[in-house]
């Protein structure tokens, strides 16, 4: 589990495991603060994909980031 803010500045849990879903299977789970969790697995539900877009969005998140620093310490033009 980690913690990290959502959009209003209030801490909430992550929490990432494997579990069994229904079926007996095992899945991925992930879970934030109190709200419904989502399974993440390979039958094409679309999971996967969230995965790689949530990825995707981070290191697009340390991009932006970097470029920011980089324009700041430039200062005007």
């Amino acid at each position: 589990m980690v913690w990290t803010v959502d959009t209003t500045g209030t801490q909430v849990a992550v929490t990432t495991g494997v579990t069994t879903d229904q079926n007996g299977r095992l899945v991925g789970v992930l879970a934030i603060g109190d709200g419904p969790s989502a399974v993440l697995d390979r039958q094409g539900n679309g999971s996967v994909q969230v995965s790689v877009n949530a990825l995707q969005t981070l290191l697009d998140v340390e991009e932006l980031q970097a470029l920011a620093e980089r324009a700041h310490r430039r200062g005007p033009r």
